[in-house]
């Protein structure tokens, strides 16, 4: 969805979704440390997801999804850090998203995942975005 620095959204919301992730972040960015927007349903087994996708992370921001089932991102933020990762909660897909694009440089590389729910949201605050800097 955008370059320098590479911004991926994926859907994956459950272990074999987070498998499928990590397995392609590996290939297609070796070695390399990736900041992850992680937003996810209560229901799902979000435990196994981060110890799934944890070990890429570089930094996590955590988002409201858009669902009554929602996890809260404080508390998502909270489980990742005791999981030892650092993890930043914040109130909208578009702020960690703003804050995400500050944060890295051009060679690093954003996920988001873990919700369909809002990744028409960060598709269309992207498209706002390099449409402001041209």
């Amino acid at each position: 969805m955008h370059k320098n620095p590479a911004v991926i959204v994926d859907g994956g919301h459950n272990p074999e979704g987070a498998a499928m992730l990590r397995d392609s972040l590996a290939r297609y960015f070796p070695g390399q440390k990736i900041t992850f927007l992680m937003g996810i349903l209560a229901d799902k087994d979000y435990h196994r997801v981060i110890d799934i996708v944890g070990p890429l992370a570089k930094q996590f921001y955590t988002v409201p999804v858009p669902n009554p089932r929602a996890l809260d991102p404080g508390q998502l933020a909270r489980e990742l850090q005791e999981s030892g990762y650092t993890a930043e909660a914040c109130g909208s897909i578009e702020e960690a998203t703003d804050k995400a694009l500050k944060n890295c440089t051009e060679k690093d590389v954003i996920c988001s995942f873990g919700s369909l729910y809002y990744v028409g949201r960060i598709r269309e605050h992207l498209k706002a975005d390099l449409k402001a800097d041209e």
